[in-house]
């Protein structure tokens, strides 16, 4: 990742990104925010430790990564699929089918973010209910002050998840030569600031234990 204080497109985005949240803040107010972020931090924690038996489940039953390895096989370029790219992409050991592998940590990458989304709406509905209480009178102004801060921090750790999660399938899909791939991992590589993101999530990582 970028080494120096240059930014590109996509840290501009990512700066938009937190300001907006700022503003989003402002106006929604401290529990409203406070269910996002408690959402996102048990989502992010049910996700760690269930989202491989999701994966799972959606093979054994739906066939979902067997299915997308098939598509993958029918619509990219025969050779970044050559079985015998398996040594040269340095694939875990044993590995012969360089789509199955793709297709499976994209199935997992999915289980991920699904298991996430959804734990964290069931914590913000909850939180809502108690924002009523706090929208109006004397304690709006601190209502909406922590608000802002909790709702930048929110989507801070959200963009740090997506980052982690999505990087290693969008490195491998760029080594395999797909061309969007290889132009977002170029983006990713010039950013100073998604390398703070990763780091955000390697931290996270370190608390939950290296499960993600």
């Amino acid at each position: 990742m970028g080494d120096s204080m240059q930014l590109n497109v996509l840290d501009y985005a990512i700066i938009a990104i937190l300001l907006l949240s700022a503003l989003a803040g402002l106006r929604r107010g401290l529990f409203k925010v406070i269910g996002g972020l408690m959402g996102i931090l048990i989502g992010l924690l049910v996700a760690v430790v269930f989202h491989r038996e999701l994966a799972l489940y959606l093979e054994e039953h739906f066939g979902l990564s067997t299915w997308l390895a098939g598509v993958f096989q029918e619509k990219l370029p025969l050779p970044a699929l050559n079985p015998g790219l398996v040594k040269a992409l340095d694939f875990p050991a044993g590995l012969a089918d360089p789509a199955f592998y793709l297709a499976t940590s994209l199935v997992i990458a999915i289980s991920f973010l699904v298991i996430l989304l959804l734990g964290s709406k069931l914590v913000q509905l909850l939180c809502e209910l108690l924002e009523g209480i706090f929208a109006h009178g004397i304690l709006s102004g601190v209502n909406r002050g922590l608000g802002m801060g909790l709702l930048v921090l929110k989507n801070l750790l959200i963009m740090a998840v997506l980052a982690g999660v999505l990087v290693t399938p969008l490195e491998l899909g760029a080594r395999m030569g797909l061309p969007g791939a290889l132009i977002t991992t170029q983006y990713m590589h010039d950013s100073f600031l998604l390398e703070q993101l990763l780091n955000i999530f390697d931290y996270l990582k370190a608390l939950l234990g290296n499960k993600v």
